[in-house]
């Protein structure tokens, strides 16, 4: 057994025929094994379920370890959702609780896409009933309450977020540099008090700080991530006198933390960085301390805004995510299509990092990134559609994806989740007796680049037309095909990319349909160049 592009298939004296005749991988609804063909000088392959335990698993007793979000059954859990917005600006503006409907119906249609947490902008007039908002004080919170026992009734966590504020008698109706201290505490401490028993909430402290703005009085960038922002994190911080250009008197991150512990709530805290929350760049050395160690870095993420491409992602964000949980509160792309958000999400999963897209409403683009234009039916807009696949993709939902593959593999449309069990083939080292009979360079305990794990197989082929292959084989004879699904794994192209890679699938002696994987790798139309890729296949 070989693979190869566009090259016949034939025995060679490299092809011992003993090989052909024990049961190789089964992985689909068939016997199959695993090879790969690249023309390239380097390619690296890793297979590896994905346990994001996103579906499936409670979202009560939210809490932080380290850098991981766990339930209460201490079980890691990622959080990927969407942003519900209105509840921001509707109360200041059409004197309604919403933009659209909050109800059931509207939360079924959230399910479809197998979120598991719904972000909800709030207004800090309208909670604290105060300068002229309508609904206001009881009455919003109220509805809020309905709102939110709705979504956790769905085992949706929920994630409360002070998105509007405005100090003294300004009527809270848009977004501030950074919250006051006139009233952001009393919010929060209100907040905290009526949410303390909820297990599945979590407190977004303040949207998108920006404290260095033109006309701030701080000598820091106003759009860089990097080592110039340091004195924007004071004011961040510490509010008050730390923040000199403000006219008015700015609560810090501490000062809010402190307002929720000194109420009996555990909930986790998000903590957004700069930037409009898209800088995390010295957060760890400047994060609030809490008292519980219950802290998440947050950060929104956009085409065309500050850290909006990988190498930012890299040198501001990542270092992060190795010691706290890191969540995208807000995800979105300006031009209702997917180019940005795609990768981004990609990336993310690579280190489990949570994100949420922005927003769960009815608006065309010009108003902003939009995921739907039914709140009923969860129709996705283009936009909504990348995020809504990926999604579905991750999490093993009713995926319809265009396939190219024919014969034994079939067309890989309509699978419903969850998955079923898994075989692991390859965890920093070959499992359950899967065995090598590849021909060219591999080695399976590379070090760099490492999806997870300490290991990746490296590959690297011999001559363009040769019959080499990452061949890996099954030893034990005895997988059996009903209780497999599909074929998943991560493949990153190293500093080229772009290579020409098909998977084949062999059925006892005869090789099956073999398919290229860049067709497999959603987002991408080719092997991405330093960065990893989910490729699968759904039988």
């Amino acid at each position: 057994m070989f693979c190869a592009q566009s090259v016949p298939y034939k025995t060679t004296s490299k092809q011992p025929q003993t090989k052909m005749k024990t049961k190789p991988l089964l992985y689909s609804v068939q016997q199959a094994l695993i090879c790969f063909l690249a023309f390239s000088v380097f390619l690296v392959v890793v297979q590896s379920q994905i346990n994001t335990n996103i579906k499936g698993v409670t979202m009560q007793g939210l809490h932080v370890v380290g850098n991981q979000i766990l339930n209460g059954d201490n079980i890691p859990v990622k959080i990927v959702g969407v942003n519900r917005s209105g509840m921001e600006f509707s109360c200041v503006q059409s004197g309604a609780f919403s933009d659209g409907p909050v109800d059931q119906a509207s939360i079924n249609a959230m399910l479809t896409w197998n979120i598991n947490a719904v972000r909800i902008p709030l207004n800090e007039d309208c909670w604290l009933g105060i300068n002229g908002a309508n609904p206001a004080g009881s009455s919003y919170q109220s509805s809020l309450k309905t709102y939110v026992d709705l979504l956790t009734a769905a085992n949706l966590a929920v994630i409360l977020d002070l998105h509007w504020a405005a100090d003294g008698s300004t009527k809270a109706t848009q977004q501030t540099p950074m919250p006051d201290a006139s009233h952001a505490t009393d919010f929060w401490t209100s907040v905290a008090t009526a949410y303390s028993s909820y297990t599945n909430v979590i407190f977004d402290l303040f949207n998108e700080p920006f404290p260095c703005f033109s006309g701030s009085g701080m000598s820091c960038s106003t759009t860089n991530c990097d080592s110039s922002t340091t004195p924007a994190w004071s004011c961040w911080l510490n509010g008050g006198s730390s923040c000199p250009g403000l006219s008015y008197n700015a609560a810090g991150m501490q000062s809010m933390v402190n307002a929720v512990r000194n109420t009996s709530s555990k909930a986790p805290l998000l903590v957004n960085g700069l930037h409009y929350s898209g800088c995390l760049y010295n957060w760890i050395q400047n994060k609030p301390t809490d008292p519980l160690n219950n802290i998440i870095a947050g950060a929104h993420l956009y085409n065309g805004h500050t850290c909006s491409d990988s190498s930012c992602w890299t040198s501001a964000i990542l270092p992060v995510s190795q010691s706290y949980p890191v969540l995208f509160g807000e995800i979105g792309e300006y031009d209702c299509a997917t180019s940005f958000i795609v990768p981004l999400m990609n990336w993310a999963d690579q280190y489990n990092i949570s994100y949420v897209g922005w927003t769960w409403n009815t608006w065309d683009c010009g108003s902003g990134p939009a995921l739907i234009s039914s709140y009923t039916a969860g129709t996705p807009t283009a936009f909504g559609q990348g995020f809504q696949t990926h999604v579905l993709q991750l999490t093993g939902g009713n995926v319809t994806t265009s396939g190219s593959s024919s014969g034994t593999i079939g067309t890989y449309t309509g699978f419903t989740g969850p998955f079923p069990p898994t075989l692991i083939v390859y965890d920093d080292k070959l499992e359950n007796g899967f065995q090598d009979y590849s021909w060219g360079t591999v080695n399976y305990q590379t070090s760099t680049p490492v999806h997870s794990g300490s290991s990746s197989i490296s590959y690297a082929p011999g001559a363009a037309q040769s019959y080499d292959a990452l061949y890996l084989h099954d030893g034990s004879g005895n997988i059996d095909s009903s209780q497999y699904a599909g074929i998943e794994f991560w493949i990153n192209g190293g500093q080229s990319g772009g290579q020409s890679v098909r998977m084949q699938l062999v059925l006892g002696t005869d090789p099956a349909q073999s398919i290229l994987v860049n067709s497999i790798i959603p987002g991408y139309t080719s092997i991405p160049a330093n960065t990893w890729a989910r490729a699968y296949i759904l039988s």
